[in-house]
């Protein structure tokens, strides 16, 4: 018998590091602190809650449900529990050409 996978079981660091920034401005923005905590909130292109699938649904979902309250996130800035591995990626990426957020996947270079 053959099972047949669905959907493949993806973790915060994953959804993280699928982040994007676009021709029109960056999708998610990631803060650095000095104490060594993340912190997500949204880039200058924001979130277009109708075109999201995949990781990038489930990782505004996320940010929703962490946000407080959930009805006011334009300015919300969330802890983002990843690990040092995934920080070191995030890192090493260009920052975004429209606002200069840093560290994102340039989805036009790839």
């Amino acid at each position: 018998m053959t099972e047949i996978v669905l959907q493949e079981k993806v973790t915060l660091d994953d959804a993280v590091l699928s982040a994007h920034t676009f021709k029109n401005g960056c999708d998610w923005a990631f803060y650095f602190e000095p104490d060594g905590n993340v912190y997500m909130g949204y880039g200058c292109y924001g979130v277009m809650i109708n075109l999201l699938t995949g990781k990038s649904k489930l990782l505004y979902k996320w940010f929703i449900e962490q946000a407080k309250p959930p009805s006011d996130v334009s300015g919300a800035r969330i802890k983002l529990p990843i690990h040092n591995e995934t920080i070191r990626i995030l890192k090493a990426r260009e920052p975004c050409a429209l606002c200069g957020n840093p560290f994102f996947r340039n989805s036009y270079y790839i």
